[in-house]
């Protein structure tokens, strides 16, 4: 049995740290954070699990913020799983969103190119308040970028001096805003 254990144990840790390379740069200290118990521990397989389980969050918010998140582009049994998942675990959800997206990891460019707002809009009615307070958070990183875009009275003039890539992520950062601000008021 308790070779049994280990070898289950070995095997979810390993699937685990495959999924988060998948994922990409960043995600596999999860992975390294759960690390190896005793050998032929519950533990270990807890941690394995704890460790799946984090790396399914992540490809959920990642796979409804990335775009073309609808039933016809993912499937619909697919779409509705995703839908299930994170209506089910607001905060679980929540958490991962805060971590990947809001304070030290926020990327003006990077989430000028994503749907953050979308994620946040599926679990609002599930848990309003920390929908809410994400919402804000991500709102006021959104108009701290947007600040200068803000002032400019004849927006032509400035796109005229920009980069084009620059100008795309304004235009979609404000566009995100007004999302989050019409979710904000919601309530």
């Amino acid at each position: 049995m308790v070779r049994i254990n280990l070898y289950l144990s070995r095997s979810f840790l390993c699937l685990s740290f495959i999924w988060a390379l998948l994922l990409g740069p960043g995600n596999t200290a999860a992975c390294r954070a759960a690390g190896p118990a005793p050998q032929g521990s519950s533990a270990n397989i807890k941690a394995s699990e704890d460790t799946l389980k984090m790396s399914q969050i992540e490809s959920d918010i990642r796979t409804i913020v990335q775009g073309n998140f609808t039933p016809d582009a993912l499937g619909p049994e697919k779409y509705d799983q995703v839908i299930k998942r994170a209506r089910a675990q607001p905060g679980e959800y929540v958490d991962v969103f805060e971590r990947l997206y809001l304070g030290a990891n926020f990327d003006a460019l990077a989430q000028s190119r994503l749907y953050l707002p979308a994620f946040l809009k599926i679990i609002a009615d599930r848990d309003p308040e920390r929908a809410q307070a994400a919402a804000r958070r991500l709102l006021k990183q959104y108009d701290a970028v947007l600040l200068v875009y803000d002032e400019v009275k004849y927006k032509p003039a400035l796109f005229d001096l920009l980069p084009e890539e620059t100008v795309r992520m304004l235009q979609s950062l404000e566009a995100r805003r007004a999302e989050l601000r019409s979710l904000i008021s919601q309530r």
